[in-house]
């Protein structure tokens, strides 16, 4: 991502760190973080993707999160509010 890190362990756990100026670690907060730290309240998850103030992860049943800056939309949830931890985006099949 743009000054953050993602990481997924082999058991699905996904951690952050990095710069998190709009909430894009999924902590809560804004605070950045110099170690791995657990991103809370993602499923088992099977792929990640740090965008550039932004971060989404796939899960093993096939559900998307994301988290992080959305001023143009593009967290997918339907609004532009910034998202500081995991939400789940309505994905059509």
């Amino acid at each position: 991502g743009w000054r953050h890190s993602l990481a997924i362990t082999e058991s699905g756990e996904v951690y952050a760190w990095g710069r998190n100026d709009e909430g894009q670690l999924g902590l809560g907060d804004r605070e950045g973080r110099l170690t791995p730290t657990k991103v809370p309240g993602l499923p088992k998850v099977k792929a990640i993707l740090a965008g550039d103030y932004h971060s989404l992860a796939l899960t093993e049943s096939g559900e998307v999160y994301a988290w992080g800056r959305n001023d143009k939309g593009h967290l997918g949830l339907g609004d532009r509010q910034n998202r500081l931890t995991p939400a789940k985006v309505a994905v059509f099949r």
